[in-house]
């Protein structure tokens, strides 16, 4: 038996042939006689996304090969979802409750370098935005927006030590 938990992420991209992931997961699929796919998160929306996960199940659940075109009756028999309000009696008392801690808590300023990195990111994302607007085909802009974005929203090596007084703060 395999299970693949987290199993949205082997199936959500663009070129999923592309990626490792999916492809042992395909291949896994093959050579099995049971397959588990687990996720909590929904699945981005994209009806070949949750189909290509349906035919890591059964490759002829849905007969189209862009698998783009089915019903939900066709697919009824691969999968279930549940909430946990759903199952909340049968799980006597296993399920924590959601403990909410005010943002104020868990939230540390950043150092003046950080602030000084994260302004200079900004303004190379708005020039790059620029850019952008006036050629919006231009691959080498969109590679500098992508390593911008990316820089934003990864700024964890930057903000290591803020973190680490965080957490001892926490503690």
């Amino acid at each position: 038996m395999v299970i693949i938990d987290a199993a949205h992420n082997i199936a959500g991209a663009s070129v999923p042939e592309r990626h490792l992931s999916y492809r042992l997961a395909r291949l896994l699929a093959r050579r099995t006689d049971s397959l588990l796919l687990t996720t909590a998160t929904p699945h981005n929306g994209r009806r070949e996304t949750f189909g290509r996960l349906i035919a890591l199940l059964d490759p002829s659940a849905i007969p189209d090969p862009h698998l783009r075109e089915y019903m939900a009756r066709d697919i009824k028999p691969f999968f279930l979802m549940r909430f946990k309000e759903d199952i909340r009696a049968d799980a006597a008392g296993m399920l924590a409750d959601r403990q909410v801690v005010p943002l104020l808590e868990t939230t540390a300023a950043a150092t003046p370098k950080e602030e000084m990195v994260y302004e200079a990111l900004g303004d190379i994302r708005q020039a790059v935005l620029k850019a952008l607007q006036h050629d919006s085909h231009t691959q080498q802009a969109w590679q500098h927006h992508t390593l911008v974005q990316y820089g934003l929203y990864n700024m964890s090596a930057i903000t290591s030590s803020t973190m680490t007084c965080s957490g001892q703060s926490l503690r």
